[in-house]
């Protein structure tokens, strides 16, 4: 029966995910039915199984809303600026438990390596955002106007709280949805965890896993999870199976939910080379 929660809440993350990316979206004049924002979304869900890291499937994003018309710039922008959205109340969320980690874990690295990994972000952040200021004469380059335009965009959405409110709100509840997910999952396994450890680690452990140096995090949100929770005493073997558990029941959602849109995307796309 737990995984049936589990399955659940990881259902209504992508869900609210999909709803965050088509508010997102509106700041680009382009605002698509609910249905069709959501379906895309969950392509780019299906696409992030195998592809680097956990961003992917977001090039099938791109494409897909650029072939329903609207600027590829504008259309990279939002698939970008929706990711941003999710990174900051992700990073939201690892500031404000940081006072409870601190209590809670004693070892002098690991508070430091957790203190690098919250810093980085919020660097991170901070640079976007500046990026809106730089003078003319640096934006000649395409990737620097790139990246100014993500600013600007990044600035709009945080200025206007109708829809900069809803935006976060959804990203901080789905990024909660996956850390009772994973205390779920874990209580039935029999690790000795509470909800705020689980608040505590798993965002940590979430944002590591956005580093492209895996095919859709795997080995390296493993790692990351074995050492946060060994930190409080969990049994590696145990988180170990814990990682692998919700991992799995990602990807059954993720294919579930997905597989219907992303075979009539192959389709029409090996049309389209046939009629060329």
């Amino acid at each position: 029966i737990t995984i049936v929660y589990v399955l659940a809440l990881l259902c209504v993350q992508s869900l609210l995910a999909g709803i965050r990316w088509r508010i997102v979206m509106a700041l680009f004049d382009r605002v698509l039915s609910l249905a069709l924002t959501v379906r895309i979304y969950f392509e780019g869900l299906f696409f992030n199984q195998a592809l680097p890291s956990t961003v992917g499937g977001d090039g099938i994003r791109i494409y897909r809303v650029f072939k329903l018309g609207l600027p590829f710039g504008a259309a990279f922008n939002g698939v970008l600026l929706d990711r941003v959205a999710g990174f900051i109340s992700l990073i939201f969320l690892v500031v404000v438990a940081q006072p409870i980690l601190f209590r809670k874990i004693q070892e002098p690295q690991a508070l430091i390596a957790f203190w690098l990994i919250t810093a980085f972000g919020l660097f991170a952040i901070i640079v976007l955002l500046a990026m809106g200021s730089l003078p003319s004469t640096l934006r000649r380059w395409r990737a620097i106007r790139g990246l100014v335009m993500l600013s600007v965009g990044a600035r709009q959405l945080l200025k206007t709280p109708s829809r900069s409110i809803p935006v976060l709100g959804y990203s901080l509840i789905g990024h909660l949805l996956m850390v009772s997910a994973a205390f779920l999952i874990a209580v039935d396994i029999g690790i000795s965890v509470s909800i705020i450890d689980c608040i505590i680690i798993v965002p940590s452990v979430m944002l590591v896993a956005t580093v492209p140096i895996s095919i859709g995090g795997w080995g390296l949100r493993e790692g990351a999870m074995v050492t946060a929770f060994g930190l409080l005493g969990a049994p590696a073997a145990e988180v170990a199976a814990l990682s692998k558990v919700l991992n799995l029941a990602n990807i059954l959602v993720k294919l579930f939910a997905s597989i219907p849109s992303s075979v009539a995307l192959a389709v029409t796309f090996i049309s389209s080379l046939l009629d060329k």
